[in-house]
């Protein structure tokens, strides 16, 4: 007795289908995760931005960012959970798992925010001016 390791041609293109298929759900999974990825990015800029407004001046810029980071985590979870993986399971522990991986971040923008604002000494939020415009414009024909 013989063993091929030979397949017929409909197991191939069979297998061949599968991979397609495979890869066509990974390229949806990939495009739906940057783009509510974006999303999330303005969303924690609109956080940011509303909290320096109102409290801003209380708490202070790190506290800014933390109060943008927990609302914006949250809306970031709901979007990814709902919209881009659809899982279903234990909301709280998801995610308390989903809040660790955003704690890097939150640390590289305290790091980042305290440089550019103590170090290099830029304002939190800086609103273009008339002044600005020529600035502005000269850098956008570029």
């Amino acid at each position: 007795m013989t063993v091929t390791t030979e397949t017929s041609p409909d197991k191939q293109a069979a297998k061949s289908g599968k991979k397609k298929i495979i890869r066509g759900v990974l390229a949806v999974y990939l495009l739906g995760f940057v783009v509510i990825g974006g999303v999330n990015t303005l969303i924690g800029l609109g956080w940011f931005l509303l909290f320096h407004w109102l409290v801003g001046g209380v708490v202070g810029y790190l506290g800014t960012l933390l109060l943008a980071h927990v609302c914006s985590v949250l809306c970031a979870f709901v979007l990814h959970r709902r919209l881009v993986f659809r899982v279903r399971g234990n909301v709280l522990t998801d995610l308390g798992r989903f809040e660790l991986v955003n704690l890097g971040g939150l640390g590289l923008n305290a790091v980042a925010l305290t440089f550019f604002v103590e170090v290099a000494g830029l304002p939190v939020l800086h609103v273009p001016t008339k002044e600005d415009a020529p600035a502005i414009l000269q850098w956008s024909v570029r």
